[in-house]
């Protein structure tokens, strides 16, 4: 993806509607609710991407004092704890520490707003100041530049990005791979740290090559042979035909990655959670075994997911995977240096 093309704005020039919150009179205890109204959204309250219900509502006699904010708009905390983010679920309000920013979609998509400004977070903490409560005013934030691709390339960062949120949600003890993956797809996108990569092959313990069993191998006890897949998590195994089991066999292991060898459309491409049975790999699959002390097993899927692997599948008929190719893909890695001083 070059950068190039991109263009640079400041924020007042791509955003059409900018809302600085408020807080209603405390002391007229009938604007405020614990369970219905209008969601009132403080900093507290930003613990996930889309904001729907918050810790405090606004009542119908407390809504004419607040500022509506409407579906899709970015949230961004700009006192006391400055850069954190959000996207408004459904018509809300915030408080004054939070702005909410509603792009115009024809040059910014808000979701992909919401990504940048998240990955920019300790920029704009540095351009706070430094009065008793730290705060980010508007006229600051407003000229805080945000470079982007064109739309179409926006909706394809954007849909990683989605994808690979929704696997960390699956995996609950994965949180940590939010600021480990946004900074190095920022810095693929960016072109940046363009020596911070390495060879797919040198961060796998091994990788198992798909294999051909006759009809006679198969039986109705044994190995189950996965062979179809989709989502991002090896789900039910019940249907996968059997196999005899034989020494020889790679039996997979948690955090395995799987791709299909033949694919006509989207390579498909999973991880394999705990499996209840043993399994093996069928002869459409390749099976790469990351190495966890030079990467997370839940980085590499999202960033194999966002890779244009299409372009790795050759031949005119059946669009086979060149594996070779594949491994000698450039992974770009944050803090890799590190993570290898730490084998």
């Amino acid at each position: 993806m070059s950068k190039s093309t991109w263009k640079s704005s400041r924020l007042e020039q791509v955003v059409s509607q900018w809302i600085v919150g408020s807080t209603p009179r405390r002391a007229n205890e009938s604007f405020f609710s614990l369970d219905n109204g209008l969601p009132w959204v403080r900093v507290e309250d930003l613990t996930t991407r889309n904001i729907i219900k918050t810790n405090q509502y606004i009542t119908a006699e407390g809504r004419p004092q607040v500022k509506v904010v409407e579906p899709n708009t970015v949230l961004i905390s700009t006192a006391g704890t400055i850069g954190k983010t959000a996207i408004a679920g459904t018509q809300l309000a915030t408080n004054q520490a939070i702005q909410a920013l509603f792009f115009n979609e024809k040059v910014v998509l808000n979701a992909y707003a919401y990504y940048y400004l998240t990955y920019k977070s300790n920029e704009l903490n540095a351009m706070a100041n430094a009065f008793v409560i730290r705060n980010l005013t508007k006229k600051s934030l407003s000229e805080f530049v945000i470079e982007y691709p064109s739309i179409e390339e926006q909706r394809h960062i954007v849909s990683v990005l989605e994808n690979a949120e929704q696997y960390w949600m699956y995996k609950k003890d994965s949180v940590q791979l939010l600021s480990e993956f946004l900074p190095s797809f920022f810095y693929h996108v960016f072109g940046e740290d363009a020596d911070n990569t390495f060879p797919l092959r040198n961060l796998l313990k091994g990788y198992i090559k798909p294999a051909n069993y006759k009809e006679s191998d198969y039986s109705s006890d044994g190995y189950s042979v996965v062979q179809n897949f989709k989502g991002d998590v090896l789900g039910d195994i019940s249907y996968y035909q059997k196999i005899t089991p034989s020494p020889k066999m790679e039996i997979l292991q948690k955090n395995d990655i799987l791709l299909k060898v033949y694919s006509a459309e989207a390579p498909q491409i999973v991880i394999v959670d705990k499996l209840d049975t043993p399994c093996i790999a069928g002869s459409n699959v390749l099976v790469l075994r990351p190495n966890p002390t030079l990467i997370s097993p839940g980085y590499l899927l999202s960033w194999l997911k966002c890779t244009p692997l299409q372009q790795l599948y050759k031949g005119s008929m059946q669009k086979r995977l060149d594996i070779n190719q594949l491994l000698e893909l450039k992974v770009p890695m944050h803090d890799a240096q590190e993570q290898y001083e730490k084998q």
